[in-house]
């Protein structure tokens, strides 16, 4: 359910370029799988459990903070 929101929302973005951002959107999503098991696992090597709980609040709060400064909302164009 979350995978077919955030595909939408990357779609409206900038709907004449649908097929490459499709394209790109799914290499994003899997280099994010391959790095996120990367940096858990340094992080986990490297602060243990609660260091790893905290690097990785912090990268979702800078995720979140890129995506609150680049989105664009359609309804709005």
């Amino acid at each position: 359910m979350v995978a077919s929101a955030a595909n939408s929302l990357t779609l409206e973005q900038i709907p004449r370029l649908r097929g490459s951002l499709m394209s790109v959107d799914a290499a994003v999503v899997n280099l994010g799988s391959a790095l996120g098991a990367a940096v858990g696992g340094a992080a986990l090597i490297a602060f243990g459990y609660e260091g790893l709980g905290g690097s990785l609040g912090l990268l979702g709060v800078v995720g979140a903070a890129i995506v609150s400064f680049l989105a664009v909302d359609p309804a709005k164009l």
